[in-house]
């Protein structure tokens, strides 16, 4: 068998955590969108959204835990804007990942109006739970008129056994600090790795368990299909490959440390009335917190989407003309004005 060299190059590897995508027939739901094929079974996969951080793509299942929640027990209908048609909200409304992926000791979902009892409640039941603190609460706007839905999403994972520390390690041409197989690794570490493929030294996957039910997949590829597409076409390869999927004692694994601590926010879905409802998505927001090592790794995400009820069309609104605007000036069931004027500064206005 080929030495497999797993050099993560730019631009190169897809990175799955199936603790996002634990998959059996019993989690399967009817639907009427695109089915992935997974070992003769058809999950019902949407990843959404996809956050870009240069170049890099991130998604984590925990804003679509939210998207759930306000669909299923807050406006107990699919979310539609006004006047708009979302393709992010159609996404997400599919309801392609949910809590039946997921242990329940590994997330936590909580929603209701924005009281200070309320966020008292939710920091004493994280850090019960999780032994975290929450690195959003303290960003909303805490009013009883507001309505939150939160969710955090939190999972450590060790390896059976501690990876090598690969020296002179670069990804493209970068200097990086790795970890993983060479010729000197001790027989008990390939153990820690499966091949999931080999078909050239451009496309492979191995996957990494970890102790529990969590395991890492690392897929090398050049494409920038979808994420569900990807991941469909890592299943096909996975099931119709026929070499040896033993690590052995001629293959090579290098692997680059991970880091990632981001938050994004969602400025197409917020501002937007939901039709049918007294809401408005107020803010939608997600945090990232993910890292991998030779010992294991870490993720937490949270995510929140705060419904607005003081933006709608029958509360006090403010028309003040003091700041730029124009004037329009034409005679009734005219069609063209015969004075316009844009007023910037003050030059034309009495003191």
């Amino acid at each position: 068998m080929k030495s497999i060299k797993v050099f993560l190059i730019p631009f190169f590897v897809l990175f799955f955590l199936t603790l996002f995508l634990g998959i059996s027939a019993a989690c399967v739901s009817n639907k009427s969108y695109k089915d992935i094929q997974v070992n003769n079974v058809k999950l019902n996969a949407q990843f959404a959204p996809v956050n870009y951080v240069s170049n890099n793509r991130i998604w984590a299942g925990s804003f679509q835990l939210v998207w759930n929640a306000l669909i299923n027990e807050v406006i107990k209908q699919s979310v539609e804007f006004e006047n708009e048609v979302s393709p992010l909200a159609q996404k997400l409304n599919k309801q392609g990942f949910d809590t039946s992926q997921l242990d329940s000791s590994s997330y936590y979902v909580k929603h209701g109006y924005m009281y200070p009892s309320l966020k008292k409640e939710m920091e004493r039941e994280i850090s019960g739970k999780f032994g975290e603190k929450s690195d959003i609460l303290d960003k909303m706007l805490w009013s009883p008129e507001n309505y939150l839905i939160y969710s955090m999403l939190v999972k450590n994972f060790k390896f059976p056994v501690v990876f090598d520390e690969i020296k002179n390690c670069n990804f493209g041409n970068s200097p990086v600090k790795c970890f993983g197989i060479n010729e000197s690794s001790d027989d008990k570490i390939r153990e820690n790795v499966e091949v999931l493929f080999y078909n050239s030294p451009n496309d492979y996957s191995v996957k990494l368990p970890a102790n529990g039910s969590d395991e890492i997949i690392l897929y090398a590829t050049k494409s920038g299909a979808e994420f569900e597409e990807l991941y469909k076409e890592l299943q096909n390869k996975s099931s119709n490959f026929k070499g040896n999927k033993e690590f052995t004692a001629h293959d090579t694994l290098i692997v680059p440390e991970i880091n990632v601590r981001e938050m994004f926010s969602f400025p197409e879905i917020s501002g937007k009335k939901i039709k049918g409802t007294d809401f408005v998505i107020g803010q939608a927001i997600q945090t990232v917190q993910f890292k991998l090592d030779k010992t294991g790794g870490k993720l937490k995400s949270e995510a929140a989407i705060m419904l607005n009820t003081a933006l709608l069309a029958d509360s006090p609104r403010e028309f003040k003309f003091n700041k730029p605007f124009v004037i329009f000036i034409k005679e009734k069931d005219k069609e063209i004005p015969y004075f316009i004027m844009q007023i910037n500064n003050t030059e034309f206005l009495s003191e």
